[in-house]
C-alpha cells in the first residue's frame, strides 16, 4: 500500500474585535465572537490591521489565492520544520489539490501582540475527502486532522505578515473503504531528543472473518519527501495492537510516526487457489517534534 506524507495548510478561522482598556487581555468566552480581545488603547491600531491580515489571509484560502497569500508571507519565512516560503506555498497549492469538502473547526487558545509582533496559538480540526479515489477499493479517501500551531507574526508598515509557524501536535488520518467504520489509533510521544529510541504503536479494530496487515515507520518532515521502506506484519487478532520501536534521526529534524494498514478477507478463487480481497486500507500519522 502506498504510504504518503499529507501536509495539511491551515486556515486562521476567527476576528476578533479591540477595544480600550488598561491592559492586553485575551480570552475565548463571548459566544458572539470567536475571539474577544481586551487591548490597551495604544494598542488599538495593531489590532485593527491584525484583524485586516486575517480576513485577508481567510479570503485568499477561501479563494484559492495563491497570489494574494503570496503577500501574506515574509520573504524571510522559516517554519519549524526549515520550511521556507515558496515551499509552504507549493504545498499549500498542493492541499487545494487532493481535497474536497474540506471542513475546518478552530479554538484559540491564546493572543500575544505588541506594535511589532503578534503570536496567535490555535487548535485546529480539519475533515475531508480525497479528490481520487482508492486503486484498492475504489472509492474517496477520509480525512481527519487536528494540531495545535503557533504562528508569528511581524509587522510590516501598517500590516502584518507571517514570520514562521510552529506545530506543537498533529495528528492525521485517511482511510478507505471499510476502514472508515473502524476504530483506529497511533500511539507516539510528541517530542524526543535526536538520535534517541522511542515506540510507536499501532491499535485497530478487526472485523470478524477479516484479519489486518500493518506496517509502522518513521520518516523525517522534509521537503521533498524521503519515503522510508515498508514492512508489514499481520496485526495479532488476540491484541489488536502492533507494535516498534525506532531512532529519532540525528540532525534535530521533526518526523512522523506512520502506521499504515490493510484490511483482508479471503474468498475462494475459481480452482482451489485461494483469493486476498482488500476491504479497506487506513494510514494514520503523528507529529513526533525532534530537539
Amino acid at each position: 500500500m502506498k504510504n504518503f506524507l499529507l501536509i495539511i495548510c491551515t486556515l486562521f478561522l476567527f476576528a476578533f474585535p479591540a477595544y480600550s482598556s488598561d491592559s492586553t487581555d485575551c480570552k475565548g468566552k463571548e459566544p458572539e465572537f470567536a475571539y474577544t480581545c481586551f487591548v490597551r488603547e495604544n494598542l488599538s491600531e495593531e489590532a485593527t490591521q491584525l484583524n485586516l491580515f486575517l480576513a485577508k489571509y481567510l479570503k485568499a484560502m477561501e479563494d484559492h489565492n495563491t497570489n494574494e497569500l503570496n503577500e501574506l508571507y515574509a520573504d524571510t519565512y522559516l517554519n519549524g520544520d526549515k520550511l521556507n516560503k515558496n515551499t509552504m506555498i507549493e504545498l499549500i497549492q498542493q492541499s487545494w489539490n487532493l481535497l474536497s469538502n474540506m471542513q475546518y473547526s478552530n479554538e484559540i487558545q491564546n493572543i500575544r501582540f505588541d506594535k511589532n509582533f503578534a503570536t496567535i496559538e490555535i487548535d485546529e480540526n480539519i475533515t475531508g475527502i480525497t479528490k481520487t479515489k482508492s486503486e484498492i477499493t475504489n472509492d474517496n479517501g477520509q480525512i481527519k486532522s487536528s494540531a495545535r500551531i503557533v504562528y508569528y507574526l511581524q509587522k510590516f508598515g501598517k500590516g502584518w505578515k507571517i514570520i514562521s509557524d510552529k506545530t506543537l501536535y498533529e495528528e492525521t488520518s485517511i482511510k478507505y473503504g471499510k476502514a472508515k467504520d473502524l476504530n483506529i489509533n497511533i500511539y507516539a510521544p510528541e517530542h524526543v531528543l535526536k538520535n534517541i529510541d522511542y515506540s510507536i504503536s499501532l491499535e485497530t479494530e478487526i472485523p470478524e472473518d477479516t484479519f489486518a496487515l500493518g506496517s509502522i515507520t518513521n520518516e523525517t518532515l522534509t521537503y521533498p519527501h524521503k519515503k522510508a521502506q515498508e514492512v508489514f506484519r499481520q496485526v495479532p487478532s488476540e491484541l489488536n495492537l502492533l507494535e516498534r520501536v525506532v531512532k529519532a534521526n540525528n540532525d534535530s529534524l521533526n518526523e512522523l510516526a506512520i502506521a499504515s494498514l490493510s484490511f483482508c478477507t479471503v474468498k475462494k478463487g475459481e480452482v482451489t487457489v485461494p483469493e486476498i480481497d482488500v476491504t479497506g486500507t487506513a494510514v494514520l500519522l503523528k507529529r513526533v517534534n525532534i530537539e
